[in-house]
């Protein structure tokens, strides 16, 4: 399939899946099990749309951990992130809610990415504005994260030499570390490499 057959793949599988919110439940702990987030101090998440994997009960218990949360605003062509202060949100671009406050052109520790679907080399797909994409071309040192359901997981997906894979991914199953990724020193039993596959 083409990335366009895919797209639509997926979504019909994700509006369909009547167990989102105990899949999200599920992420959310896989994702705050992941010890990259002790010493990350600015963490770019999203705000879901639609039926998208749910990070915000992640992003609560990293406030709580004294983390700075930011989330993406589409300005044009471009995205920056807006950090969450409290202050509330509002529609952007496309209608995705966005905190209330002042853009800030700075680089995340890690990036937590939305996405269609994804496959075991770590390629992502998104919807195709590319934004993501533009953005994490800019800034290689944040760390990649992808979250996603398991049923968003294929063997292969069509990816572009622009297409960035992910350096880490995870669903309500399992966790998958890239095999070009250095950290090596955490293992769960949740946690497949791909190295080992």
């Amino acid at each position: 399939m083409d990335k366009g057959e895919w797209r639509r793949t997926m979504k019909a599988l994700r509006a369909a899946a009547a167990d989102r919110a105990a899949r999200d439940a599920a992420i959310c702990t896989n994702l705050l099990s992941l010890p990259q987030f002790c010493g990350a101090r600015n963490i770019l998440l999203y705000r879901p749309v639609g039926t998208e994997a749910s990070p915000l009960a992640a992003a609560e218990q990293l406030q709580r951990r004294g983390k700075n949360i930011f989330y993406p605003r589409v300005l044009g062509k471009e995205m920056l992130p807006v950090r969450d202060r409290g202050l509330g949100f509002a529609a952007g671009a496309f209608g995705i809610q966005e905190p209330v406050g002042e853009a800030e052109d700075l680089s995340p520790d890690i990036v937590v990415l939305p996405m269609l679907a994804a496959d075991r080399q770590l390629y992502r797909l998104g919807y195709g504005g590319g934004y993501y994409d533009r953005y994490l071309a800019r800034r290689p040192q944040a760390l990649r994260i992808g979250i996603c359901y398991s049923f968003q997981l294929v063997d292969r997906l069509p990816a572009e030499p622009h297409d960035l894979p992910l350096h880490i991914l995870v669903t309500d199953g399992e966790t998958l570390f890239s095999p070009s990724y250095q950290w090596r020193d955490h293992e769960s039993t949740q946690s497949s490499r791909l190295g080992d596959r």
